[in-house]
This record gives structure tokens, C-alpha cells and sequence, in this order.
């Protein structure tokens, strides 16, 4: 069973495939709207601090 959401899903897969969707969506508008061109590459992802490459 999956959580409330805004979407009104209850279905986890459902509520999963969404998601992505949505994500992918936002993710061209970024590239369409040349907002990443104005990034330094290097991107913070939760985790980073914890598991760093050279320490594995």
C-alpha cells in the first residue's frame, strides 16, 4: 500500500511509474530551457558524504 500523494495513486508500481514519468518530463524541460548550462558539473546527492569512491 502506498502512501497519500498528491496524485491520489495507491498503487506503489503505479505511484513508482508516475514518478519517473514526471521526473523525465522535468528533466527535458531543464535541458530545453538551457537551466543546466548555467551549472558547474558536480552534482550533491544525498549519500555522497557517507560512501565516497576512494573509500570502498
Amino acid at each position: 500500500m502506498a502512501l497519500e500523494n498528491k496524485l491520489g495513486i495507491t498503487s506503489s508500481p503505479t505511484l513508482a511509474e508516475a514518478e519517473e514519468r514526471i521526473s523525465k518530463k522535468k528533466a527535458v524541460e531543464l535541458f530545453k530551457n538551457g537551466v543546466l548550462d548555467s551549472l558547474e558539473a558536480g552534482y550533491y546527492y544525498e549519500g555522497y558524504t557517507t560512501f565516497k569512491t576512494e573509500e570502498l
